[in-house]
């Protein structure tokens, strides 16, 4: 058999993370956690598939209709209570040999570091209280921010869509932008049996 090419689109977001120090402070910085907390967690997911039936061969087909896949939520969900973790280290993360050369474009990336998750979170326009919070070290001592993700240029996650938060941290500062990418992968050849 020769297979058939199945295009695989995401039905949720992924929402990343990136870290660095705003200069290269002599004192250690260790990052704690990462949460996103007051989100929409749940919808109604619609495929918007039909059925067709060829009355010459009396064969059922699949046809995807003109609407795309589509979430519905409801504007006055409940938001999350519990935040999502994205990371977490009782011990503290270093941040403090990521700063390089005088720039500030030395993002670690926390992909694949220890304590680490990327959220899959359901698509939606942010709320008004949806928040990042980042807790942290600075010479032992605990520090905490929240940023509303409201306030960022992002103010949606959409369906099949990356986003990354770079989260710049300094003494008297926190700030925080994102980007967003496609988050789709390559057609897959799938034998038929």
């Amino acid at each position: 058999y020769d297979g058939v090419d199945i295009a695989f689109k995401h039905a949720l977001s992924s929402i990343q993370f990136k870290v660095q120090l705003s200069a290269d402070y002599s004192s250690t910085f260790k990052l704690t956690s990462i949460k996103v907390g007051q989100v929409k967690y749940s919808g109604t997911f619609t495929e918007n598939i039909t059925e067709e039936f060829d009355e010459v061969d009396g064969k059922k087909t699949l046809k995807s209709s003109e609407n795309n896949p589509s979430w519905s939520v409801a504007d006055n969900q409940i938001l999350n209570t519990t935040p999502y973790v994205a990371f977490s280290s009782t011990d503290g993360l270093v941040l403090n040999n990521n700063y390089k050369d005088g720039t500030t474009d030395n993002y670690l990336t926390l992909d694949g570091v220890d304590g680490q998750n990327d959220l899959i979170l359901m698509p939606q326009e942010l709320p008004s209280e949806a928040e990042l919070v980042i807790e942290y070290m600075v010479n032992d001592k605990k520090e905490s921010s929240t940023v509303k993700l409201s306030d960022l240029k992002i103010k949606e996650w959409e369906m099949g869509k990356r986003y990354t938060y770079n989260i710049t941290l300094g003494y008297d500062l926190i700030l925080v932008g994102a980007t967003v990418e496609k988050w789709e992968e390559n057609g897959i050849n799938t034998p038929i049996s």
